[in-house]
């Protein structure tokens, strides 16, 4: 009996031992974030309006109300957050602390799932970089410790890739392909960005021969996905008659995003009073909503290179501004000292991820799903509205690109993907 327990002992010794790096990065990614949580206990909660209207839905549903707000059912936001937030409340009471200590362990998770992803990818040394900058940046603090989606969003959103990379790896097995959907379904129904995502993958991978082995899992993959979404579907068009895709809000968004009197940005004031006129005699923010879609459209089509070029601009905007206004739409003076964190904290992040992109550009093929999540959320965003806040969930991976650069430059060696490089070249047809 001595013997085994002597082996584990052995074995959790020598694990210790190997991954002690990795450990000393996720002690200081909890540091970090418990320090925030405990100093901002309540940090900006009363001006955050999406976090109050979450935290009504959780309590409603825990008093037998349903997904409800102000006695009405809603659509305003995917499911899974306040349901998330009720469980929460259920267990620990009605205090918002517990939630952000949750989600301090979630982004902890989340940057030992980006060490996975780059240790498998590029080699340790990545990963541990990688690691290391989700750990102390400040964004991804922040709102660690804010009651919004972007957390669990995080979290699931690298599970994900996480899934999709070990699936490349073995294409024939298809529970990993299942489990990748899963996954991405909860995405989805956490934060409704990636609805069209799936799809995307799957259109790409038809497109190049080169890929064809993943035509049948990706399509394994988007089944069980968009399979996932189905009740939340249906939930909606039994209340409200209509197909709302997992949450309302996308004519809004598409309405702010294409309207050239306000270039294109959110505009709260100035355009509350322009939607109540566009929207006059409706109650239902459904309805509003269907019906700003359905003008927002007709705009489009009426002057679709102003739209483009609309595009464009607010394209570039979204990976340069740094500076973000409150929630509630209000200008604010900006902070020397956070605009000073904020550029140092990201545009490194920026100009690594586009050098490591460059110098990983003949392994496009394994690498396209991140690749492809980066440039889909921002033209999604470019159409709608652009915010610094909405590309925080893509730092984990342009992180990622950033630290392979940065080891590529500090083992002086030619950057190829690891994981794939002995099985590939034993192939007909290699994808790098």
């Amino acid at each position: 009996m001595k013997m085994p327990i002597q082996k584990i002992k052995t074995g959790i010794s020598g694990w210790i031992q190997i991954n002690r790096w990795l450990l000393v990065i996720l002690l200081l990614s909890l540091v970090f974030r418990l320090a925030f949580v405990t100093v901002f206990s309540h940090w900006d909660e009363g001006m955050m309006m999406d976090s109050n209207r979450y935290q009504r839905v959780a309590l409603n549903i825990n008093h037998g109300r349903g997904f409800t707000e102000w006695g009405f059912p809603t659509a305003f936001s995917p499911p899974l957050y306040p349901f998330f937030m009720a469980g929460i409340f259920k267990v620990f009471g009605s205090s918002s602390v517990p939630i952000k200590i949750i989600q301090v362990l979630l982004s902890v998770l989340t940057c030992a799932c980006i060490y996975w992803i780059g240790n498998t990818l590029f080699g340790r040394l990545t990963g541990l970089i990688a690691a290391f900058g989700i750990a102390i940046n400040p964004e991804i603090i922040v709102l660690a410790g804010s009651l919004y989606t972007e957390t669990l969003y995080i979290f699931i959103s690298c599970l994900v890739f996480a899934m999709i990379v070990y699936a490349l790896k073995h294409p024939d097995r298809k529970i990993p392909w299942a489990i990748a959907g899963i996954l991405m379904g909860l995405t989805i129904l956490t934060r409704h960005i990636l609805i069209f995502f799936p799809l995307l993958l799957l259109i790409i991978v038809w497109v190049f021969s080169s890929l064809k082995r993943f035509r049948k899992p990706l399509l394994l993959f988007n089944l069980i996905c968009y399979l996932i979404l189905v009740p939340w579907i249906v939930r909606h068009y039994v209340i409200f008659g209509q197909f709302v895709p997992v949450a309302s809000g996308a004519g809004g968004g598409l309405w702010h995003g294409s309207n050239q009197s306000f270039n294109g940005n959110y505009q709260y004031k100035q355009s509350k009073k322009v939607i109540a006129r566009e929207t006059a005699g409706l109650n239902r923010p459904v309805d509003k909503d269907r019906t700003l879609l359905k003008k927002s459209l007709h705009s489009i089509s009426e002057s679709p290179a102003q739209f483009a070029m609309l595009v464009v601009k607010k394209y570039i905007q979204f990976f340069i501004q740094v500076y973000e206004d409150v929630p509630h739409g209000e200008k604010r003076e900006r902070n020397p000292i956070v605009l000073i964190v904020l550029m140092l904290s990201y545009y490194p992040v920026l100009m690594g991820c586009i050098f490591g992109i460059f110098a990983y550009r003949k392994q496009w093929r394994i690498l396209f799903p991140l690749h492809l999540v980066m440039l889909y959320s921002a033209l999604i965003y470019a159409m709608t509205l652009v915010t610094p806040r909405y590309r925080i969930p893509l730092y984990p991976f342009m992180i990622l690109f950033a630290g392979a650069w940065v080891a590529c430059l500090l083992q002086k060696q030619c950057c190829q993907v690891r994981c794939f490089k002995n099985k590939l070249l034993r192939q007909k047809d290699p994808l790098s």
